[in-house]
C-alpha cells in the first residue's frame, strides 16, 4: 500500500551519509523534531560541537509522518501524576511543557515561519458516555489549578442521564437538548450525549514539523556553521557504551562520541551493549513500546471546526483510543485531517503488519466519517507514523541513571512536538552544568 504524508510534499536539502570513522564531542541520534530541537538548544546554550545522525532523512520518520498536533499537554491523567509525584512536582512539569509551547511560537517567529504553526481558535470534544464526560471534567478541574485552559461543558438534558450525575459535578456543566449537543459538535451522529467546547485561543495548534526542522537547521547554519554536522541515511546498528565515550557502529565504520543523546522515540532497531560486561543494555528497549498510528486527509468539510476530538465507549472502534480531526494550515485548499487508529507492534512483528492495519484503518476512517458527518470522502493522503510509548506514559528527558554521558529526549506518546522543545532546553541546561530539580521526566533508574 502507498503511504503519502502531506508534510513531505516538498523537497528539502539533502545531507551526506557516514562513510568513515569519526570522533565527536556530542552525537544526537535521531533527526526528528526532538533531535533538531536538541541541536538548536545545545548550539545556542552551550559551546559544544554536535553531530546529528538519522537512519533516513531529516524529519523523515515520526516527525514527517505524524498528525502535526502541537499541544501543551502531558500524556498521563493529571490525577495519576499528582498521586504518584505530588502536586508541586506535577505543577512544575506542566509549567515546563507550557514553556515549550511559548518557545515553539518564538522559534517560528525567529526563523521566519509565520504561517507554519497555526493555533486553533476553537476546539470541541464529543463523548458517548457519562463516565468519559465526568472523567474529563474532573481532569480539567485539576488542570485549571495548574494553569490549564477553561472549557465549557454541556450534557444531554435527560432524566436517565441526570440520575447518573453525582451532585458535586452539576455546577460545572449545563444541560442541553440533543440537537444543541450535536450542533456544538457539528455532527449528525446521535450517539453523542455530551460536549466540551473551547471558544477562546487555546494552546493547541497544527504545524508541519518537516518544514520547521529544515528551516531551523538553515537558521543554525547562518549562526554556527562550524559547530555541527548532519548525516542522513546513516543507520546505526550497534552502540557500545563506555564510561568515557560511546562507540556507534555504522555500515562503513565507527563513530566515537564523548556524549550521546538518544532522540529515537519509537525506533529501537539497534543493539545497545555495555562494552565492559558485553551484556545487552536493555534499559531503553524494555521501556519503549512502539505503536503505529494511521492518518488521512480529505477535502475540507465546513462542519468541522478548527479541532475536534471524539471519545467513544463502544467496541466498534476498539483500535481507536479517540478520534481527532482538524484543518491543515499552509495549504492552498481547505483540507481536513483525521486520525485515531493505533496498533502496538507485536514481537516478533509479521511482515504484513502495516498492510493489514492500513486496510483496517481505511475502513474505520470511512465508517467513522459516514457515521459522524454523513460524508463519504476521497482521501488525498493516507499515511502512518511510529509513536514511542514509555511504560510509565512519560517522556524520558535527562541523563541515564548509570551512564553520565548517555542522555535521552524521547518518548513522544503521540503528542511529542511541544514536549520535544521543552525537553531540548532541559537537556541543554543539564549538559551546560546547571543543576535542576528532579522532574517527572527524569529517566527511571535501571
Amino acid at each position: 500500500m502507498h503511504f503519502n504524508s502531506p508534510w513531505q510534499d516538498t523537497n528539502y536539502k539533502t545531507w551526506p551519509s557516514l562513510t568513515e570513522n569519526l570522533q565527536a564531542e556530542v552525537v544526537i541520534l535521531g533527526a526528528g523534531i526532538s533531535g533538531v530541537a536538541t541541536l538548536y538548544a545545545l548550539l545556542t546554550q552551550t559551546n559544544k560541537k554536535v553531530v546529528l545522525i538519522d537512519k533516513g532523512r531529516v524529519a523523515g520518520g515520526a516527525t514527517g509522518n505524524n498528525a502535526g498536533l502541537a499541544v501543551s499537554h502531558i500524556e498521563r491523567p493529571v490525577d495519576e501524576l499528582i498521586h504518584a509525584f505530588g502536586l508541586e512536582k506535577t505543577r512544575e512539569a506542566f509549567q515546563e511543557i507550557d514553556s515549550g509551547w511559548n518557545s515553539l511560537l518564538n522559534l517560528h517567529e525567529k526563523i521566519g515561519l509565520h504561517d507554519n504553526l497555526v493555533p486553533f481558535q476553537s476546539a470541541s470534544l464529543g463523548f458517548t458516555s457519562v463516565e468519559s464526560f465526568l472523567d474529563f471534567i474532573k481532569a480539567n478541574l485539576i488542570r485549571q489549578k495548574l494553569g490549564g485552559d477553561q472549557w465549557d461543558f454541556y450534557l444531554l438534558d435527560s432524566e436517565q442521564i441526570k440520575s447518573q450525575i453525582p451532585p458535586e459535578f452539576t455546577p460545572y456543566f449545563q444541560y442541553r437538548t440533543h440537537p444543541q449537543i450535536l450542533s456544538e459538535l457539528h455532527v449528525v451522529d446521535t450517539s453523542y450525549m455530551a460536549a466540551a467546547v473551547r471558544t477562546q485561543p487555546i494552546q493547541i495548534g497544527r504545524m508541519n514539523g518537516v518544514r520547521f526542522c529544515h528551516h531551523l537547521i538553515d537558521y543554525l547554519y547562518t549562526l554556527f556553521p562550524e559547530r555541527f554536522t548532519i548525516y542522513e541515511n546513516s543507520r546505526i546498528n550497534l552502540i557500545e557504551l563506555e564510561d568515557k565515550h560511546h562507540i556507534l557502529h555504522h555500515a562503513r565504520g565507527k563513530l566515537l562520541a564523548k556524549e550521546l543523546i538518544l532522540c529515537t522515540n519509537g525506533y529501537k532497531h539497534f543493539r545497545i551493549i555495555d562494552k565492559l560486561t558485553q551484556q545487552d543494555f536493555m534499559h531503553l528497549h524494555n521501556a519503549i513500546i512502539p505503536r503505529e498510528g494511521y492518518l488521512a486527509t480529505y477535502a475540507g468539510n465546513s462542519r468541522v471546526p478548527h479541532a475536534n476530538a471524539f471519545f467513544r465507549d463502544d467496541k466498534i472502534y476498539r483500535d481507536v483510543p479517540y478520534w481527532y480531526l482538524s484543518q491543515l494550515p499552509s495549504h492552498p485548499h481547505s483540507i481536513d485531517l483525521i486520525g485515531g487508529p493505533e496498533f502496538i507492534y507485536p514481537t516478533p512483528c509479521p511482515e504484513n503488519f502495516s498492510e493489514q492495519n492500513a486496510e483496517t484503518s481505511l475502513k474505520l476512517f470511512k465508517q467513522f466519517l459516514k457515521q459522524t458527518y454523513n460524508i463519504t470522502p476521497t482521501f488525498d493522503h493516507f499515511w502512518r507514523g511510529v509513536m514511542g510509548y514509555t511504560q510509565t506514559g512519560l517522556r524520558w528527558v535527562g541523563c541515564d541513571s548509570h551512564y553520565s554521558n548517555l542522555w535521552y529526549n524521547l518518548g513522544c506518546n503521540g503528542i511529542g512536538i511541544v514536549p520535544a522543545i521543552s525537553g531540548a532546553y532541559r537537556i541543554a541546561k543539564l549538559m551546560s552544568g546547571m543543576t535542576l530539580p528532579s522532574s517527572l521526566f527524569d529517566p527511571p533508574a535501571k
